[in-house]
Protein backbone atom coordinates (compact mmCIF):
# COMPACT_ATOMS: atom_id res chain seq x y z
CA UNK A 1 0.00 0.00 0.00
CA UNK A 2 1.41 3.46 -0.75
CA UNK A 3 1.60 5.69 2.16
CA UNK A 4 -0.48 8.14 3.14
CA UNK A 5 1.22 11.16 2.20
CA UNK A 6 1.54 10.14 -1.65
CA UNK A 7 -2.94 10.56 -1.41
CA UNK A 8 -2.49 14.64 -1.13
CA UNK A 9 -0.01 15.81 -2.85
CA UNK A 10 -0.06 15.95 -6.91
CA UNK A 11 1.58 13.56 -8.85
CA UNK A 12 5.41 14.75 -10.16
CA UNK A 13 8.12 14.31 -12.54
CA UNK A 14 11.80 13.86 -12.43
CA UNK A 15 14.22 14.71 -14.57
CA UNK A 16 13.00 18.37 -16.04
CA UNK A 17 14.33 21.98 -14.55
CA UNK A 18 16.51 22.44 -17.47
CA UNK A 19 19.52 20.34 -16.02
CA UNK A 20 21.67 18.55 -18.35
CA UNK A 21 21.94 15.29 -18.11
CA UNK A 22 18.47 15.18 -16.11
CA UNK A 23 19.49 12.17 -14.10
CA UNK A 24 18.69 10.91 -10.37
CA UNK A 25 15.59 11.64 -8.67
CA UNK A 26 16.59 15.71 -7.56
CA UNK A 27 14.10 18.22 -8.52
CA UNK A 28 11.15 16.81 -8.73
CA UNK A 29 8.18 19.12 -10.30
CA UNK A 30 4.23 19.59 -11.10
CA UNK A 31 3.75 21.52 -13.92
CA UNK A 32 7.63 22.28 -14.99
CA UNK A 33 8.10 24.35 -18.28
CA UNK A 34 10.97 23.31 -19.54
CA UNK A 35 13.60 19.99 -19.43
CA UNK A 36 16.23 18.10 -21.41
CA UNK A 37 16.50 14.19 -22.03
CA UNK A 38 18.88 11.56 -22.78
CA UNK A 39 22.63 11.65 -21.73
CA UNK A 40 23.76 13.99 -24.64
CA UNK A 41 20.64 16.51 -23.63
CA UNK A 42 20.30 16.09 -27.64
CA UNK A 43 16.19 16.59 -26.83
CA UNK A 44 13.90 18.83 -24.64
CA UNK A 45 11.27 20.67 -24.81
CA UNK A 46 10.39 24.56 -23.23
CA UNK A 47 7.73 27.08 -23.00
CA UNK A 48 5.56 24.19 -21.89
CA UNK A 49 1.83 24.87 -21.10
CA UNK A 50 0.32 22.22 -18.92
CA UNK A 51 -3.67 22.23 -20.36
CA UNK A 52 -4.16 19.15 -17.51
CA UNK A 53 -2.27 17.87 -14.64
CA UNK A 54 -4.01 14.58 -12.79
CA UNK A 55 -3.08 12.03 -10.50
CA UNK A 56 -2.52 9.50 -13.54
CA UNK A 57 -2.10 11.28 -16.44
CA UNK A 58 -0.87 15.41 -17.85
CA UNK A 59 -1.30 16.52 -21.10
CA UNK A 60 0.74 19.93 -22.29
CA UNK A 61 1.79 21.81 -25.68
CA UNK A 62 5.18 23.22 -26.08
CA UNK A 63 7.95 23.62 -28.49
CA UNK A 64 10.25 20.35 -28.73
CA UNK A 65 13.59 21.05 -29.28
CA UNK A 66 15.50 18.58 -31.46
CA UNK A 67 19.04 18.46 -31.95
CA UNK A 68 20.38 19.54 -35.87
CA UNK A 69 23.95 19.07 -34.90
CA UNK A 70 24.83 23.11 -33.93
CA UNK A 71 21.93 23.80 -31.91
CA UNK A 72 18.01 23.22 -31.82
CA UNK A 73 15.58 23.76 -34.08
CA UNK A 74 11.58 24.23 -32.45
CA UNK A 75 8.70 22.67 -33.33
CA UNK A 76 5.49 22.97 -31.75
CA UNK A 77 4.34 19.61 -29.89
CA UNK A 78 2.24 17.73 -27.64
CA UNK A 79 3.23 16.08 -24.71
CA UNK A 80 1.54 13.42 -22.38
CA UNK A 81 2.51 12.17 -19.44
CA UNK A 82 1.52 8.46 -17.28
CA UNK A 83 2.47 5.33 -15.81
CA UNK A 84 2.31 6.64 -12.72
CA UNK A 85 4.92 4.71 -10.02
CA UNK A 86 6.39 5.34 -6.50
CA UNK A 87 9.36 6.95 -5.25
CA UNK A 88 10.23 7.71 -1.37
CA UNK A 89 6.09 8.29 -0.91
CA UNK A 90 5.59 10.48 -3.95
CA UNK A 91 3.67 9.01 -7.07
CA UNK A 92 5.62 10.13 -10.19
CA UNK A 93 4.92 10.11 -14.44
CA UNK A 94 7.40 7.60 -16.01
CA UNK A 95 6.40 7.22 -19.61
CA UNK A 96 6.41 10.30 -21.85
CA UNK A 97 4.53 10.94 -25.11
CA UNK A 98 6.15 13.97 -27.44
CA UNK A 99 4.42 14.34 -31.03
CA UNK A 100 5.43 17.01 -33.31
CA UNK A 101 4.90 17.47 -37.04
CA UNK A 102 8.35 18.54 -38.93
CA UNK A 103 8.74 21.37 -41.48
CA UNK A 104 8.11 19.21 -44.25
CA UNK A 105 4.58 18.07 -42.86
CA UNK A 106 5.65 14.35 -41.14
CA UNK A 107 4.09 13.60 -38.06
CA UNK A 108 7.26 12.36 -35.70
CA UNK A 109 6.50 10.41 -32.18
CA UNK A 110 9.24 10.59 -29.42
CA UNK A 111 8.79 7.86 -26.82
CA UNK A 112 10.72 8.12 -23.39
CA UNK A 113 10.82 6.41 -19.97
CA UNK A 114 12.58 7.41 -17.20
CA UNK A 115 14.37 4.39 -15.82
CA UNK A 116 17.82 3.54 -15.03
CA UNK A 117 20.98 3.04 -17.04
CA UNK A 118 24.16 1.77 -15.76
CA UNK A 119 26.81 4.37 -15.29
CA UNK A 120 24.46 7.35 -15.64
CA UNK A 121 21.42 7.03 -13.13
CA UNK A 122 17.73 7.64 -14.10
CA UNK A 123 17.44 9.46 -17.16
CA UNK A 124 14.42 10.04 -19.35
CA UNK A 125 15.90 7.56 -22.53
Amino acid sequence: MAPALAATTPTVVYGFGGQCPPTYWHNRMVRPTRGYFGLACEGGVRAVSWNSWRKYNAHGRGKWLVFNGIGFTTRPATISLSDVKFHNGHRYFSHMVINWVTRSGTHKMAIENWRHISGAGYIWV
